[in-house]
């Protein structure tokens, strides 16, 4: 009778282990469903975000393209560049001073305001003065002071003022 009832508990245990491997099985397969799906969703949804983005920047790039058809460049000359980090917070202009945007200039040699290309930094914004920014000399504005430092005085390069 023990026997029996030991061959009767094993099976159960074998059906019982079977049945959960079965249900583990595809529970793990339901799993891997909701994380393929979960990944499509996520793909299309970046996807989506992506083509918005591309519309802006096409518009941004037409409207560039329009602005730039009526602007002509006028040659100012070398200048040397140099770079600063200190802003008390406003440039000249009343605008925040921003990377890759803002110089400041001698305002008599390129007026406050003014849309500049300098070469080997592309458009720029004169949007701020200094006492030492005398003549031909351009100081760009980083937030970073060592990379100022590291940058230091270049000579050499070329400004178009673009009206």
């Amino acid at each position: 009778m023990k026997t029996l009832l030991l061959v009767l508990l094993i099976t159960a245990i074998l059906i019982l282990v079977s049945i959960i491997s079965s249900y583990g099985t595809e529970a793990v397969n339901e799993i891997e469903s909701l994380r393929t799906d979960n990944y499509i969703s996520a793909l299309a949804q970046s996807n989506a975000s992506l083509r918005l983005e591309i519309a802006s920047l096409t518009a941004e790039i037409e409207e560039g393209q329009e602005i730039a058809n009526t602007l002509t460049m006028k040659p100012l000359g070398s200048f040397e560049v140099t770079h600063y980090a200190y802003n008390s917070g406003f440039t000249k202009s009343g605008t925040k001073p921003t990377a890759n945007r803002t110089v400041a200039t001698d305002p008599a040699i390129i007026p406050t305001g003014s849309l500049i290309y300098v070469e080997g930094y592309g458009l720029r914004y004169a949007e701020d003065t200094g006492s030492a920014i005398v003549g031909n000399v351009i100081d760009e504005y980083l937030p970073d002071e060592q990379k100022c430092i590291e940058l230091g005085r270049i000579k050499g390069v070329r400004v178009w003022i673009l009206q």
